[in-house]
């Protein structure tokens, strides 16, 4: 005859800490594990046994794999001021929930008074409030990695107080390619757009110029400086520059008016920017207002006034008197 048994149910789950993300961690999670799981299956946890050198190759492997998520991910996150308090106050929600479920079983029972329950409820709502706060602060208090890359370097420590515009981290990103930092006057920036070419020299390299292009433009200038930061993403192929080279650029601008180059001797009179001519039309010799850009090895460079069709009169001039002379032409 078949025969019935009762007993028990078994919760045969384990629990699996999430939380580790380096060699050390792994190790020591993998060896609660098996002490904790495995008691009596297992127990020579000496450094130089075999289940010891299993033990750390799966913590080598974890580790390394950690490592590449962090370092890959898509905007994976950078750092959480919070993620230990959040930890806790998760913890201390589970621990509220199984006194209160204990509580109100007793309380049933008439075992535990009401305040008993009260009070167990009371904590449990507490440790709730704790937790939304903690998450809330988490959520406000993560950096998140702009591309994939990897972390150079923390500047920066856990409840450490920086000032308003200093750099907490420095990030190399994987795929985005280099990028050089400079800073240019409120003159030199509002001549320049983003996609304008550039070519630069590092120091390191002093003999090769690199091509480029401005990647982005800072909205506004930096308070300690008054300059604008400027970003000039670098073309280098073979993988030549290292974080942390300093270089120069020099930043070709799409915005380019054309100017018209004249001899300086046909200039009759000027006043900082605006000059005068005598321009040919029709025979006569025209007196006309020009706006001068720049003087250049001897020459005028004329931004208005003057196409390039027209002819000015560079000798002579001063025998003419009015602003409207006929011109004859001797044989």
């Amino acid at each position: 005859m078949p025969t019935n048994t009762t007993g028990p149910i078994k919760d045969v789950s384990k629990e699996v800490k999430y939380l580790n993300k380096d060699f050390e961690g792994f190790r020591n999670d993998l060896i609660e594990y098996a002490k904790t799981y495995f008691p009596t299956t297992y127990t020579d946890f000496n450094e130089s046994s075999p289940g010891m050198m299993f033990i750390e190759m799966a913590a080598y492997i974890g580790d390394v794999l950690s490592y590449y998520v962090d370092s890959q991910f898509k905007e994976s996150i950078l750092a959480y001021a919070e993620e230990k308090r959040t930890s806790q106050a998760l913890i201390a929600v589970e621990k509220a929930e199984r006194d209160y479920d204990r509580t109100k079983a007793l309380y049933a029972d008439s075992v535990a008074t009401l305040e008993q329950l009260q009070n167990a409820e009371s904590q449990l709502q507490n440790a709730q409030q704790n937790l939304r706060a903690a998450q809330f602060n988490q959520n406000e208090s993560r950096i998140v990695a702009p591309a994939n890359g990897t972390i150079q370097k923390i500047l920066v420590k856990e409840n450490e107080i920086t000032g308003a515009g200093n750099p907490i981290i420095i990030f190399g990103a994987a795929n985005t390619g280099k990028v050089l930092i400079t800073n240019l006057s409120d003159v030199e920036v509002v001549k320049i757009k983003s996609s304008d070419k550039a070519t630069l020299q590092f120091d390191a390299w002093h003999e090769q110029t690199f091509s480029g292009q401005v990647l982005e433009i800072a909205g506004m200038a930096t308070p300690s400086t008054g300059t604008y930061e400027v970003k000039i993403q670098v073309d280098d192929r073979q993988n030549k520059l290292l974080p942390g080279f300093i270089g120069s650029a020099t930043i070709t601008s799409s915005n380019v008016k054309p100017l018209l180059e004249i001899p300086i001797e046909s200039l009759v009179h000027g006043s900082e920017k605006t000059g005068k001519v005598y321009k040919v039309v029709n025979g006569q010799a025209i007196k006309q207002e020009v706006q001068i850009a720049k003087i250049l090895n001897h020459k005028l460079l004329i931004s208005s006034g003057l196409s390039n069709e027209d002819q000015v009169i560079t000798e002579g001039l001063g025998r003419i008197k009015g602003d409207s002379i006929a011109i004859h032409t001797i044989h």
